[in-house]
C-alpha cells in the first residue's frame, strides 16, 4: 500500500508517482504485523546527463533541472527484519487484555532524538543531535490510541475473546491475565521534515485481576518509519506546483511531526508487545492451570461452632467488621469466636499488613489463613481476646426469590462502618465456570465488598463480591452463596463432622 491506497502498474509493476512528496509504503500480510516504511525522490538516474544535450559543456540545466521528475525514489525498498508474526492463543491459554499504559519518560534526559539533514544522510546512517524536540508533553499525551491498538493485536491472536457477550461474569482469576506497560525511554529520530521513527524502550508487567503482578519484562524496539502528514505542510495546487505555507506553518509542522512520531510510537510498542506475548516465561504463565488443583488439594480447616451467635439483624451487625490496607478498605465479618473472619480477597489483595476495625472501633491486626483467588475470598485471624463480639451463624438454605435480604458492611468510609442496606433476592445467575450467586437489588458499593449478605435473623445467606469481579453494575448487586463460601475456602465445623 502507498498513502493508503493500492499504487498503480506500470510495466506490470507497482511505481510511484514523482511529485516531490514523501511516500508512505505499508508491507502487509495476513497474520502477521504490517511493517511501514517511507520513500522520497533524493537520487537522479544515471542517464539524466543526456538531458544536458545540446546544452554542452553548460552547467545550467545541471543547475535548474530539479524538477519532481528530475530524482527518483530509492530502486529497492530492504525490510531490515522479517515481518513479525502475531503470536496466537493456545487452546488451554488464558484471555490476556490490556488495561493500563504509563509513560514515565519524560522531555528531559529520558527523551533524546536524532536528525538527518537529508535522506541520504539517513540510508548512510549520518545523524546529529536534535536541538529541539518534537515530542508531545508525556504529561498530557493521551494513550487511549496506543492501548486499542496494542489490544487489537490481542485481539487478532485470539488473547481477547470478542465473541463473550456478557459483560457481568466477564473476568475471573481463572480466564483471564491483565497486561500494564510503562513507555520508559523514547528517541526520536527525523529524516529532514519528511518522516519520524523512534526507538522505544517499556517495561511491561503481566499480572492477574486481582493486579498482582506474575511476570516482568523489558523490550526494546524500533519502530518502522512514518512520513508527516502533508496536509499540515501547505497547501499544493497543480497550476503553482509549490507548497503555499499558511502564517502559522511553523507551528502547523510542529503538530505533524507530533502525530509521526505518535504513530512511531504506537508501532514500537506493538512490536514490543508481540516481544513479549512471545517470551517462553510468558507463554508458561498463561498456560498454567496448576493453581485450581492447588485449591482444591488444600485440607479442611476445623473451626469451633459459636455457642451465641446473634438470632437478630440488630445483634448481627456487631459481628460486622472493617477491613483496611494501604490501598484500599472492605467489609468482612466473624464467624467464630476464636477470631476467625471471612472477607473478598481483592480487598486484601497485594497487602503488607491487614487491619481490622471492630465495632467498638478499636483497631487490630490480622493474618492471612486461606485464600481462594478463583473465587475471591479470604480467611482471616486476629487474637479476639479481648473482644467483646458474636459471630455470625450461617443459613445454608437457598433464600426464595422476592424474599427480602440485608447487606451490611461499610459502604463508603470509615465512618459509616457497619450500616444497613436492604432489598429482595431478584433472581440466580450463574457463571462461565458454573458458579450458583444470588442476584439483590441492594444497595451496594465497593466499601461493602466482603460484607454479609444476611436474613431478617442475621444469618449469612451469602458474601457481597467484588467489583473487580465486575459483579456491581448499575444498582445490581451479587453474592456467593453460603455453602459454596464453606466449600471455596474449605471450612467446616466441628458439629458438622
Amino acid at each position: 500500500m502507498v498513502d493508503g491506497e493500492e499504487p498503480p502498474l506500470r510495466k506490470e509493476r507497482e511505481s510511484l508517482v514523482r511529485d516531490g512528496l514523501p511516500k508512505q509504503i505499508t508491507i502487509e500480510k495476513d497474520g502477521y504485523k504490517s511493517e511501514y516504511k517511507a520513500v522520497y525522490q533524493f537520487q537522479r538516474p544515471w542517464y539524466h546527463i543526456f538531458s544536458w544535450i545540446p546544452f554542452g559543456i553548460l552547467y545550467i540545466p545541471i543547475l535548474i533541472d530539479h524538477s519532481n521528475l528530475a530524482y527518483d525514489y530509492p530502486y529497492d525498498i530492504i525490510l531490515e527484519e522479517k515481518l513479525l508474526k502475531i503470536p496466537e492463543r493456545g487452546e488451554n491459554e488464558r484471555e490476556v487484555f490490556l488495561y493500563d499504559i504509563e509513560i514515565s519518560a519524560s522531555n528531559d534526559d529520558k527523551v533524546g532524538g536524532l536528525i538527518f539533514r537529508s535522506y541520504r544522510r539517513y540510508l548512510n546512517k549520518r545523524a546529529r543531535p536534535l536541538s529541539y524536540s518534537y515530542f508531545p508533553d508525556f504529561r498530557y499525551t493521551d494513550t487511549e490510541l496506543i492501548e486499542n491498538s496494542l489490544n487489537e493485536v490481542l485481539v487478532e491472536g485470539g488473547f481477547i475473546d470478542t465473541t463473550v457477550t456478557s459483560t457481568i461474569f466477564r473476568f475471573s482469576y481463572a480466564n483471564n491475565l491483565i497486561l500494564s506497560a510503562d513507555i520508559q525511554k523514547v528517541q526520536h529520530s527525523m529524516v529532514q521534515t519528511h518522516f519520524s521513527l523512534v526507538d522505544l524502550k517499556a517495561n511491561w508487567e503481566l499480572k492477574n485481576i486481582y493486579g498482582e503482578t506474575v511476570f516482568s519484562f523489558t523490550t526494546e524496539t524500533k519502530s518502522g518509519e512514518f512520513v508527516v502528514p502533508r496536509r499540515y505542510f501547505g497547501i499544493y495546487t497543480e497550476r503553482n506546483p509549490s507548497f503555499i505555507y499558511p502564517a502559522n506553518f511553523a507551528e502547523e509542522r510542529i503538530k505533524a511531526t507530533q502525530v509521526s512520531v505518535y504513530l512511531a510510537m504506537i508501532d514500537a510498542m506493538e512490536k514490543g508487545l508481540i516481544q513479549f506475548m512471545e517470551n517462553d516465561e510468558v507463554r508458561s504463565l498463561i498456560s498454567d492451570r496448576s493453581f485450581i488443583k492447588k485449591e482444591q488439594e488444600a485440607e479442611f480447616i476445623i473451626l469451633k461452632p459459636s455457642d451465641s451467635s446473634p438470632d437478630r439483624l440488630s445483634e448481627a451487625i456487631e459481628g460486622v467488621v472493617l477491613i483496611k490496607t494501604e490501598e484500599r478498605q472492605g467489609s468482612g465479618f466473624f464467624i467464630s469466636e476464636e477470631g476467625y473472619l471471612i472477607t473478598n480477597y481483592n480487598r486484601i489483595a497485594n497487602a503488607d499488613e491487614i487491619e481490622v476495625v471492630v465495632s467498638d472501633g478499636s483497631s487490630h491486626e490480622a493474618q492471612l489463613v486461606r485464600k481462594s483467588k478463583l473465587y475471591d475470598l479470604a480467611l482471616l485471624k486476629i487474637n479476639a481476646e479481648s473482644i467483646d463480639f458474636r459471630p455470625l451463624s450461617f443459613n445454608k438454605s437457598i433464600p426464595d426469590i422476592g424474599s427480602n435480604i440485608f447487606v451490611v458492611g461499610s459502604p463508603l468510609s470509615e465512618e459509616l462502618a457497619q450500616s444497613v442496606s436492604r432489598g429482595i433476592v431478584s433472581a440466580f445467575r450463574e457463571s462461565p465456570d458454573g458458579l450458583q450467586y444470588i442476584q439483590t437489588d441492594a444497595s451496594i458499593n465497593s466499601g461493602n465488598n466482603g460484607g454479609p449478605l444476611t436474613d431478617e435473623n442475621g444469618g449469612v445467606l451469602g458474601i457481597v463480591l467484588g467489583s473487580i469481579r465486575s459483579l456491581t453494575i448499575d444498582g445490581i448487586g451479587f453474592a456467593l452463596p453460603t455453602q459454596q463460601i464453606l466449600e471455596k475456602l474449605k471450612i467446616e465445623f466441628q458439629d458438622e463432622l
